[in-house]
């Protein structure tokens, strides 16, 4: 076959069926894709999209991307997002084989950004994260995410486990759900230096942490401490 499709500009709302848990109906498409000997070249512009809410990263948008296409790799190019206003960057390769899953090597690094937002609890911190394919066929995804600049107002007990079947409702109370995604592993250092400050009616200090994340992203493990460096108890 010899085949090559251009798409001049179009609604990202067009392609969201075939990723409909991950892709937002948002966002403009541009392509120019020749196929040929069992290969692809050209390339792939997205620009003003948005995803699904992912995880503790909540929803990403102002998604800009360019991908280039040689043969069976993808090469991701100046691929910028937001999220919770802060930048966050992908680069890397995506390698498709004749035969089994797509093969990765990437790299995501953002600053700042909020892991969660809720009522009397503020996360922050920097993500420095590689998603690789190992020999093994297996997806990896490894690195550090440092917390910082984050606030707890709600009741001590709270951070303590509660137990429970699901992922959901033991430590780090997270789990992505879509295939095969949730079958990623994980292998990340999670660390923060008096990152936390905790103003609570009894209570006022700072925390620190030190957790490896283990386990995969949909049945995610957290192990390590979190430790009260300092503080005051109101009597």
């Amino acid at each position: 076959a010899d085949i090559r499709v251009e798409v001049p500009d179009a609604e990202v709302a067009v392609f969201t069926r075939f990723l409909p848990a991950v892709l937002a109906p948002k966002g403009r498409l541009q392509a120019d894709l020749h196929y040929a000997q069992g290969g692809f070249d050209g390339f792939v512009r997205l620009r003003d999209a948005a995803s699904r809410p992912l995880g503790p990263l909540g929803v990403v948008q102002e998604i800009a991307a360019e991908a280039t296409l040689a043969g069976r790799t993808i090469t991701l190019r100046e691929v910028k997002a937001k999220s919770g206003g802060q930048p966050v960057t992908l680069t890397g390769t995506v390698e498709l084989p004749d035969a089994g899953e797509p093969r990765y090597n990437l790299i995501l690094r953002g600053e700042n950004l909020p892991f969660v937002r809720q009522t009397g609890l503020l996360l922050r911190g920097d993500l420095d994260l590689k998603l690789q394919t190992a020999e093994d066929a297996a997806v990896r995804l490894s690195g550090t995410v440092r917390l910082r600049d984050s606030l707890f107002l709600s009741d001590i007990r709270s951070f303590l486990p509660k137990g429970g079947t699901t992922a959901r409702r033991r430590p780090p109370y997270f789990a992505i759900e879509t295939v095969p995604i949730n079958a990623w592993q994980l292998a990340v250092d999670v660390v923060g230096e008096k990152f936390l400050r905790l103003r609570t009616p009894v209570f006022t200090g700072l925390a620190s942490a030190r957790f490896r994340l283990g386990g995969t992203l949909g049945e995610a493990r957290a192990i390590g401490e979190a430790t009260i460096d300092e503080g005051s108890i109101r009597m």
